[in-house]
């Protein structure tokens, strides 16, 4: 025991300062190393699972607690690699649901949550119970059906209750990182709040002196909201919210997060929800604040809300509406367009056929840039003003990279007085300073990923870790990667699901551009592929999010030798499949073992193709009652649509498999714990 402790300490120890040398693919999988698991899996639970690093850090959220002045209070709750401390370990990971334990697997207290990371400062937590800190199960299939269950368009199908939890510091304890705020004009605020009962608008935006018009803006800074409340009912004064993120829920109503900055002031508690909208017509934007930190208690009409109700069953309404403020005009020039095929949305590009909407996350500055002149083919000369109102004459170079993919770079050298040509020269440019981007809107179409089948070796200098990349083979634009030891250990220690969306070609390397589907990030593959069709391999290695040239994959990259290959019918192709998959349970749909296995993970040489059916496989060795037989076909039938890929309780339970080939004894072990735990 002492020796698995020592070991446990020791990787963890190389991986932060592998960490420090690197980043790169062993940053995306530093927690990994936390092999908490290779000990602990040995010496107490047959059951563990693990969070992603973006899940990790300080939070805080909403206390329960009520104080006598309605104060709102907020709790801490920190998520490590395996636990959220308050609420239990790790037990069971399926899609978004995550079963937490507390005591141990002679009295062991579960409960389910959903976890969903909706941007990277906010994490969403669905419980089906509202008093979940008093109630707990004490078997793990009873829980299981009281687990939240997504329909297809991610709206929970049952009661639950929501908790909004706020990041403060990330996995390493440094603070976070703050978001661009979701508008960055200039405006005219109106200030309101009314419960129902009164009609005074506490801050207007006619007044005719400038001197008492209330303002919103984001200079210097697109990360903040700078509020200056004038010629209101109250005392002038100025807030600042920091932006920590804005998306789109999945009532399709549009939120963001705010922190005030100064953790004072008159505009409700330090942490602030709202739903906002904008009118294309007008161009006004209407944000409706909750009436406390959480992101349910937000003012929304409903028929039946008259005044003569009691004043605390009225909601109280809190609203911002911001007026665009008159910009300056362009020159009076004839503006060239940009080609079609860029228009729409990306990353942080808004492009229309003659104008680009430029959000930089490293600055936070805004940049609104005018197509002047196209001198030569992918490059334009713009004239770019920022949210602050500062100009200036630039080169900007775009080059598609697939249909859902291109990569820019703005020249190193600028005018503030006039264009001209040069700016756009090559020498104002470097081949390896890209941004690449990813289209978000509606027109993103399927993309094949290039690697078919499965792939798996050691990853550099991990002391002992190994990785696995899959193709689904019904869903040619997905792949699978996950991170486990390479001993013969079942354990998953990192797991995540890509959506390829595009790959070219530069100086013999292939660069495939990814999105992470459980967490929504971006992220790029720099590899080659050497070999035949028998003895194929990759050098694989991450390229961060805006694919950088200076990575070696054959230097610094993971060796990867093919393990198994799609089985598809001689006349079927990747988009032309639909039939159910033929599962090999250690490999994933389609996929059959290669008789050639040189990789360290895998555990046989054997050529067979097992076949089995996925709803079976959940089953496994373990036998259940009747009723927990329905339970898990209940959940798993209402969930399917929103698990993507294999859910880790598949690959938990046909683990099993091999663990019965290798080890009798510890397979009755764990039959005798499962056994204790289901009764």
């Amino acid at each position: 025991m002492n020796s698995n402790i020592n070991t446990m300490n020791m990787q963890r120890q190389h991986l932060r300062q592998l960490e420090m040398r690197q980043g790169g693919v062993v940053a995306v999988i530093r927690y990994a190393i936390y092999v908490t698991l290779f000990a602990l899996f040995q010496i107490q639970s047959a059951h563990a699972c693990y969070f992603p690093i973006e899940i990790q850090g300080e939070y805080v959220t909403q206390s329960t607690y009520v104080t006598p002045s309605n104060d709102i209070k907020y709790s801490h709750i920190n998520i490590t690699d395996d636990a959220v401390p308050i609420w239990g370990h790790c037990y069971r990971r399926i899609g978004n649901n995550v079963i937490l334990m507390i005591g141990d697997e002679e009295t062991p207290c579960f409960r389910c949550f959903n976890f969903k990371l909706v941007t990277r400062n906010i994490l969403q937590v669905i419980t089906a119970d509202a008093d979940y800190m008093s109630k707990c199960y004490t078997n793990d299939i009873k829980v299981l059906a009281s687990c939240p269950i997504e329909d297809a368009s991610s709206q929970f199908m049952k009661p639950h209750m929501e908790i909004t939890l706020y990041k403060t510091h990330n996995y390493m304890g440094d603070a976070i990182i703050k978001e661009h705020c979701p508008f960055s004009d200039r405006y005219r605020l109106t200030y309101n709040t009314d419960d129902g009962f009164e009609d005074k608008i506490e801050c207007s935006s006619s007044s005719d002196r400038i001197s008492e018009v209330s303002e919103l803006d984001s200079c210097p800074s697109g990360s903040q909201m700078n509020l200056r409340f004038k010629g209101c009912s109250f005392e002038d004064h100025d807030i600042k919210f920091d932006c920590l993120g804005h998306w789109t829920g999945a009532d399709n109503h549009k939120y963001v997060a705010l922190m005030n900055a100064k953790s004072t002031g008159t505009l409700g508690p330090q942490y602030r929800c709202a739903i906002y909208e904008s009118n294309l017509d007008t161009g006004d934007i209407t944000l409706t604040f909750s009436n406390d930190s959480t992101c349910t208690h937000i003012y929304r009409p409903k028929p039946g809300l008259i005044r003569g109700m009691q004043k605390k069953e009225a909601l109280r309404k809190e609203m911002l509406i911001l007026h665009p403020m008159p910009i300056k005009s362009w020159p009076d020039v004839n503006f060239c367009r940009f080609p079609s095929f860029m228009h729409g949305e990306w990353q942080h590009l808004t492009i229309r056929p003659d104008k680009i909407v430029y959000k930089d996350h490293t600055s936070f500055k805004t940049y609104t840039m005018k197509c002047m002149k196209n001198p030569i083919p992918d490059r334009y000369l713009v004239l770019s003003r920022s949210q602050c109102g500062e100009e200036t004459y630039q080169c900007i170079w775009i080059t598609r990279r697939s249909h859902n993919v291109l990569e820019f770079q703005i020249g190193l050298i600028s005018n503030k007085q006039t264009f001209s040509d040069d700016l756009c020269s090559k020498a104002h440019f470097s081949e390896t300073r890209w941004i690449t981007e990813a289209r978000i809107d509606s027109n993103v179409t399927s993309f094949p990923c290039p690697t078919t089948g499965e792939y798996s070796g050691v990853i550099p200098d991990a002391l002992g870790l190994c990785s696995r990349l899959a193709s689904d083979c019904k869903s040619a634009e997905t792949m699978y990667y996950d991170v486990s030891a390479c001993e013969e250990s079942e354990e998953i220690y990192e797991e995540r699901i890509y959506q390829c969306l595009g790959e070219w070609e530069e100086n013999d390397l292939h660069y495939i551009y990814t999105k992470r589907k459980d967490i929504g990030s971006f992220e790029c593959f720099v590899g080659a592929k050497v070999g035949d069709a028998n003895s194929e391999k990759i050098y694989l290695k991450e390229g961060g999010e805006n694919c950088d040239r200076q990575v070696n994959p054959f230097k610094y990259g993971m060796e990867m030798n093919k393990i198994a290959h799609c089985n598809f019918p001689p006349s079927i192709t990747h988009q032309s499949v639909t039939s159910n998959p033929v599962i090999n349970p250690k490999h994933g749909p389609n996929l059959i073992q290669t008789q050639s296995i040189s990789s360290p993970s895998a555990s046989s040489s054997s050529s067979s193709t097992l076949v089995t059916e996925p709803t079976q496989t959940i089953r496994n060795k373990i036998q259940y009652s009747e009723e927990e037989e329905n339970v898990i076909d209940n959940f798993i039938s209402k969930s399917r649509p929103s698990m993507k890929v294999n859910d880790e309780t598949e690959r938990s339970h046909s683990s099993a498999n091999a663990l019965w080939k290798n080890n009798q004894i510890f397979i009755f072990i764990c039959i005798v714990i499962f056994y204790r735990i289901l009764i």
